[in-house]
């Protein structure tokens, strides 16, 4: 056996331990999805994770060997008991929506390399901290939407921007440090946004390990949800943080 086609297990409940052969190369969109599998192993030597083969199953803990060549979006979407993650193959995008609702998977490290992060990788995951590697300079729309434990971000290198309502809901994120020389753009189109069902003091602390030029000053949209702005390390003068209508600069 080389291949599970796609859909092949789909929904199907009752079936909780998956040994695969060494001889497996592909997982088909969809494979596993839905079913009740909670343990899986993937042998050294397969090659290709279809598009949501993994999806809304009770998998706890994955390993994805060296072997790996293609991974496709929502490979754990909406698998709610994943704790742990270790992928040994090499990559250098992260596709979109990879742990959507993983809302058990407390942390997650970017390797070195990683250049592209998909729409609504993690949103409503559990990750409590998100440290974007310095080849990541554009933060996509929704990336860690909804994600209520995410308490600190962090950006390594040049963000150019940040999408629209990339930490939308986050109502526990209070820091977020750019290590960068310029400043992105944040998204007018409610980066930060909390809607009326998140209720949460929303105080963004900026922390910038090299200070923003007056002329590419750190702009905070005013439909963003923030109310406070303050610094937790010496800027340039010359505004080089710009609140929103509602904020203020301290």
């Amino acid at each position: 056996i080389t291949t599970v086609s796609s859909s092949a297990f789909r929904t199907v409940k009752g079936l909780n331990t998956v040994k695969l052969p060494s001889t497996m190369k592909d997982l088909g969109p969809n494979c596993f999805a839905s079913s009740s599998i909670s343990t899986i192993n993937i042998p050294d030597g397969i090659t290709t994770l279809q598009s949501g083969a993994l999806s809304a199953t009770s998998i706890t803990s994955i390993t994805l060997p060296s072997s790996i060549t293609e991974f496709g979006g929502s490979m754990f979407y909406g698998c709610s008991k994943l704790a742990e993650v270790n992928i040994l193959f090499p990559y250098t995008t992260l596709p979109g929506q990879t742990f959507r609702g993983c809302s058990s998977l407390k942390s997650y490290t970017f390797p070195e390399g990683v250049t592209t992060v998909g729409k609504l990788t993690f949103s409503g995951s559990g990750i409590t901290e998100l440290v974007f590697p310095a080849g990541i300079t554009d933060i996509p729309a929704q990336v860690a939407s909804v994600d209520k434990s995410l308490t600190t971000v962090t950006f390594k290198g040049e963000v150019t921007a940040i999408g629209s309502e990339a930490f939308k809901n986050c109502t526990a994120l209070r820091t977020m440090n750019f290590e960068g020389k310029n400043a992105p753009t944040i998204a007018s189109t409610n980066a930060f946004k909390v809607t009326p069902a998140y209720k949460s003091v929303n105080t963004l602390q900026i922390s910038v390990t090299n200070a923003f030029s007056p002329a590419n000053p750190l702009i905070i949209a005013s439909t963003s949800a923030i109310t406070t702005v303050t610094n937790c390390s010496p800027l340039n003068t010359g505004a080089p943080i710009v609140p929103s209508t509602k904020s203020s600069t301290s």
